[in-house]
């Protein structure tokens, strides 16, 4: 593996083509799904105002009353992505349609800090194989690994039978380990979260606050950040698509400053990045392109020469 994507919630935000809109940036996703009917009526106006001031305080404050309250905020965000799909102009399937054509597939590695499922979506539409691991020895070289640093709406708790009603949590550094069962289908995704038997826990999703705490299924999202920081590693090129720099997500940052490979940083904004870069002496930094679009020509003609 030679080339590593890292996307970020500008990228699927301004992604293009999508239904039955494009995901939200975070400042706006809180008033997005009160519009749709998402928020539970039990988050108070004290949360309510701190969640539109800052989604990532409003998550803390919903965090610190329990799982009670929390939960249902958790299976309402799954549901919320769980809902966009691309087109077939999207971003996403350009990109990648481009890497099937030039037989670039098996040098490509895909990984991202969203929850939506559009790299699914995206590589069921051109018949791509994707697996959430570590390419094999033994598989095509087409089959392309897609790292989830932060959990999916997709990655659905797998109980193995047990029932989990009424049960609530609080003040656990996670509440529910277990094995994880994996779909991109909004209905599945849907159905497992409207399931009464499930009302006590939520997909796989890291919660989106600082700390980035893991109430459900922490060691399944921590095999896929792990995976992430071992192809980064490996990688000769990252391209970091839309993803904010914010120094307090040193969980992402740091891995790419003890990185030895290229960093190439696609956002209209990256003055705050590249000067963190700079202070920490980080080389090989690049501010590539303003936009997903615009770097698509120049992405393609870049892993040609890798």
């Amino acid at each position: 593996m030679k080339v590593l994507f890292l996307f970020g919630a500008g990228a699927s935000a301004y992604s293009g083509e999508c239904y039955p809109t494009n995901p939200p940036l975070g400042a706006d996703l809180f008033e997005v799904m009160e519009k749709e009917g998402l928020v539970p009526s039990s988050i108070d106006t004290t949360i309510r105002n701190k969640f539109i001031k800052d989604f990532e305080e409003g998550m803390y404050l919903l965090n610190e009353q329990g799982s009670q309250f929390y939960n249902p905020f958790q299976r309402n965000l799954a549901k919320f992505f769980a809902r966009f799909s691309p087109g077939r102009s999207n971003f996403y399937c350009q990109l990648l349609g481009r890497l099937k054509q030039r037989n670039f597939l098996w040098k490509t590695t895909f990984s991202t800090l969203n929850y939506d499922c559009l790299i699914e979506r995206s590589t069921s539409a051109l018949s791509i194989p994707m697996r959430y691991g570590p390419r094999c020895l033994v598989e095509a070289k087409d089959v392309l690994p897609v790292y989830k640093v932060h959990g999916s709406c997709g990655f659905l708790p797998n109980l193995m039978g047990v029932t989990l009603n009424g049960c609530t949590f609080k003040g656990s550094k996670s509440d529910v380990d277990a094995p994880v069962q994996s779909t991109f289908q909004q209905k599945e995704i849907t159905d497992w979260c409207d399931n009464p038997a499930m009302n006590s826990i939520s997909p796989a999703m890291a919660m989106y606050m600082k700390g980035k705490r893991r109430a459900y299924c922490p060691s399944h999202i921590e095999l896929h950040y792990t995976n992430w920081k071992r192809a980064l590693n490996s990688c000769s090129h990252c391209f970091i698509i839309g993803v904010r720099f914010s120094e307090e997500d040193n969980h992402i940052w740091q891995p790419c400053l003890e990185a030895k490979c290229v960093l190439n940083y696609i956002d209209p904004k990256p003055s705050n990045f590249m000067e963190w870069a700079k202070q920490n002496n980080r080389e090989k930094v690049f501010h590539y392109s303003d936009t997903f679009e615009q770097a698509l020509d120049l992405i393609i003609e870049d892993v040609k020469m890798i």
